[in-house]
């Protein structure tokens, strides 16, 4: 078990990165606040102050249709990991969370991909390559380094220490 127990541990933390780094490493600030010097990504898509506002209220509306399931996606991951620390290990039970969390994975991966297919309708094509050099750079993930501390960190850490969203 321990070798397919780090699998899914790893598919876990893996399949939501990319949700958990468009909540976090985007920006949440507000738009007067923002402006090109205080935001790489902005800088880097070269938006102006209209694209820039319009921008940020897709993302705050992102953010809000899915905080509830990264919430509930937390909450499955700590139960997972109480069943896994528990004395005697419930097979059963651990392989039943497992299948609580996909389902609220899937449910964030498909706000993910919808929210970014709507953002690539309000982008350049050339703003469009950015963007998805940009979450290629930032998500990527090599498996078994990510469990160990290695590589990409998700909000907070180096990988999005200068990011313009919240710390």
């Amino acid at each position: 078990m321990g070798k397919s127990l780090l699998i899914a541990l790893s598919i876990a933390l893996n399949t939501a990165f990319v949700a958990t780094w468009i909540v976090h490493a985007l920006p949440a600030k507000s738009p007067e606040a923002a402006s090109p010097s205080e935001c790489p990504l902005r800088h880097a898509l070269g938006l102006d102050d209209a694209a820039w506002k319009a921008f940020q209220a897709r993302q705050a509306a992102f953010r809000e249709r899915s905080s509830t399931q990264c919430r509930e996606l937390n909450r499955l991951r700590s139960q997972l990991i109480d069943l896994l620390a528990s004395n005697r290990p419930d097979t059963k039970a651990i392989d039943a969370k497992q299948k609580e969390i996909g389902t609220v994975q899937r449910r964030i991966q498909s706000l993910v991909l919808d929210y970014l297919l709507d953002e690539k309708q309000h982008l350049s094509v050339e703003q469009q390559q950015t963007l998805f050099d940009l979450i290629r750079k930032r998500c990527g993930c090599s498996g078994q380094d990510a469990l160990m501390g290695q590589g990409t960190h998700v909000s907070g850490g180096p990988a999005a220490a200068d990011d313009c969203g919240e710390k």
